[in-house]
Order: structure tokens, then sequence, then C-alpha cells
């Protein structure tokens, strides 16, 4: 199994399947993907590498125009239709492992549920603004196709380095002028990365697929999900914010701001 790097991957498919809707005797019929992910295969490291979170964002984003809802599969790596699995990191389809650790894949998700209900104009493709009030969610990513030199497994089983890119600079414009806290979560390598923490830790064995207790404690205590950056900060006079992100290939960012006073 390669991992298809076409621009075009997943999302052509649906763009496809949507406009056969649309020309149907049914042209509102809605169109539910229920199944879907990187790879077909429940034995893929793809679905346990960072990489695979700039990969849910960059399909998801790309295929709401043509979608009502699209189902990941699946939510746990506790699924056994190809039979009992026997490693912690096997590459199965959740976007938890078997002990229930979190995978990069869910923090993706965990990103697109936090969004407010109106959008804002975004002149970023891979920038999504909205808000609520004085609440404002964004999530921003960089998706740089890997250049696989062999199937994905081996290649995602590897320690894939990022490389590094100048920093992502995001203004928002037209805000109530005042302080705004501000907290940024990271999804990207050895950031909310449990499978390259799990390489780090020199990959400790447990029982089987579960992990022993001291080293899943590690692992979650370094995938919590929680800000790395949480302060006050206070727009111009104009009411515009300036936020000057560090960006590697495939680094994953939650944005959040609230306005605090006036």
């Amino acid at each position: 199994m390669i991992l298809d790097t076409s621009p075009n991957s997943v999302v052509g498919g649906f763009q496809w399947i949507s406009s056969v809707v649309k020309a149907s005797q049914f042209p509102k019929l809605p169109l539910f993907i229920t199944e879907w992910g990187p790879s077909y295969s429940q034995a893929d490291p793809v679905h346990d590498n960072y990489i695979c979170a700039a990969w849910i964002l960059e399909k998801l984003s790309k295929s709401l125009p043509y979608t009502d809802g699209m189902s990941y599969w699946t939510f746990s790596d506790q699924f056994e239709e190809g039979g009992p699995v026997r490693t912690p990191f096997h590459g199965g389809f959740g976007l938890l492992n078997y002990d229930g650790l979190k995978k990069p894949g869910f923090f993706a998700y965990k990103f697109f549920s936090e969004l407010k209900n109106k959008q804002f104009p975004s002149s970023d493709e891979r920038t999504i603004a909205t808000k609520d009030g004085d609440r404002m969610t964004l999530i921003t990513w960089n998706y740089t196709e890997p250049q696989l030199t062999e199937p994905n497994n081996p290649f995602f089983h590897k320690d894939q380095k990022p490389k590094a890119l100048p920093n992502k600079t995001i203004q928002l414009k037209g805000l109530k002028t005042g302080k705004y806290r501000l907290e940024l979560t990271p999804v990207g390598y050895m950031q909310n990365d449990v499978y390259g923490t799990f390489l780090a830790l020199g990959k400790p064995k447990g029982d089987g697929p579960s992990l022993d207790k001291a080293s899943q404690a590690k692992l979650r205590a370094a995938t919590t999900g929680q800000p790395t950056v949480a302060r006050t900060i206070e727009t111009d006079p104009s009411g515009t914010i300036r936020l000057d992100l560090p960006m590697r290939t495939n680094d994953c960012w939650l944005i959040k701001l609230s306005r605090v006073s006036y």
C-alpha cells in the first residue's frame, strides 16, 4: 500500500459522486461518506503517523462543498474484523489506539469540533476561521505530501522528521478593540504525536497490544491536547490582531481568541 499523494485524491471521488447525485432524479439527496481514511489496510502505519492529522484536515476541508457528512473509519483500534492485534501501534484504522491513546488524527477531528457556527472569510485555503460573538476559533495547517521512497509500511513506521517552514502570519481585522485571551494548541511532529513519542521512548513493550501502565502514563502526558500558549494580547487601534505561528511541514494549529476587556 502506498499513500496516494496526488492533490485530488479522495476529494476528486467525492466531487464526482456529488455531481452524479445532482444530475439524478433526486438532486437534493444528501451525500454521507460513512467509511473513509488514508488507507484501506488495518495494518498501515500512516494511521498512527503525525502526518495523518494534516491529511485529514486537508481532505475534510476540501470535501465540504461536496458532502453532507463524513465518518472516519474507525474511532478505535479495538477493531478485530481482520483478527486480534498484537502490538500497541500496528497501523489500525482508529483515531485511538488499543489503550485509548489519542493519535494525531483524533486531534484533527477535535479541532473541527471546536469551530463556531459562523464562518468568516479567509484568504488562505488552509485556514478555517469561525466566530460566535466575541469568541473566535480558527484552524490552520500545512499539508505537504510525503515523498514516499517505499510502501507505507515500512515508510511511516520510521521517524519522519518535518522540514522547517517560514512562520505563518494570520491577521484578524475588524475586531472590537480591547484585550483577548489567546490559546494555541499544536499537532505535528512530537506535538500531540503519540507514535512519535512512542518511538522516542524506544518502542516500549507491554502485554500484547496493551502497553504497561508507566508507558501509557508517559504517552498520555505527551498527548493531552492542552494549549501550549495561553496569554492575553491586545488589538491595535484599528481592531487588528496579528499572529505569527511557527510552522513545519504538516503542522496543525487550533487558535482560540476570546475578548476579555473593553
